[in-house]
């Protein structure tokens, strides 16, 4: 568990924002080096999404997505409260970011650092990426729909706990070749794409574009 205050105190556990927003690349490289992670994701949340807020400040919906998230998937979150959670323990694998007084602004200084995404991206949503040779790699916006807290829960436990499955399964490549886990979680994407049409038929057809912005070569 690594904490990203706004203004953090002197000799506590994790980063200030400013040192997150200059260190993040450098960040990521030390997760995969260090076997913590193999791929990195963003939950992408502003004011005006509080279910999504309330959902990460419960310990025990936070408690889960960060064992669903294990080694595989490091999980960065920009949030108004803290989680209830022990901060100095940084055995797992999900990243708070918090407290912050307009998380919407500090996604935006991220989006636009690294991911050269300038213009306005619909939140809440996941942003699940790829780091190799000191940059951003590849990367996929996946809408997120709930509007209620518990829905919220399911709605990023699923993505969670698919994606890791799908890290999980190419580990033993992954570990050497970032781009063999970012593929893996693109072609896992694509399978809950074409779920998703089986289920509901031809009007997710029509959304397919809004549920699922890719980039990184994805199509």
């Amino acid at each position: 568990m690594i904490p990203v205050f706004e203004q953090k105190a002197t000799g506590s556990v994790g980063y200030s924002f400013p040192e997150f927003q200059a260190r993040f690349l450098d960040i990521c490289a030390e997760h995969r080096a260090s076997g913590r992670a193999l791929a990195f994701a963003f939950l992408l949340l502003d004011v005006d999404t509080p279910e999504f807020i309330k959902m990460l400040r419960d310990p025990d919906y936070w408690r889960a997505l960060d064992q669903l998230a294990g080694r595989y998937l490091s999980v960065f979150s920009l949030m108004t409260h803290q989680p209830q959670s022990e901060y100095k323990r940084e055995s797992r694998e999900m990243a708070a970011i918090g407290p912050v007084a307009d998380p919407g602004m500090k996604v935006q200084l991220i989006l636009n650092s690294y991911f050269g995404l300038d213009g306005k991206v619909d939140l809440p949503a996941v942003l699940l990426f790829q780091v190799a040779e000191n940059k951003v790699s590849g990367y996929c916006l996946l809408q997120l729909r709930a509007d209620t807290i518990e829905p919220a829960f399911n709605e990023v436990r699923d993505i969670l706990r698919d994606l890791a499955d799908a890290l999980e399964k190419t580990e033993t490549a992954g570990r050497s070749d970032p781009q063999a886990s970012f593929d893996a979680i693109k072609n896992r994407l694509r399978k809950r794409k074409a779920v998703r049409v089986a289920k509901n038929g031809l009007k997710v057809l029509s959304e397919l574009k809004d549920v699922l912005g890719l980039a990184g070569g994805v199509v």
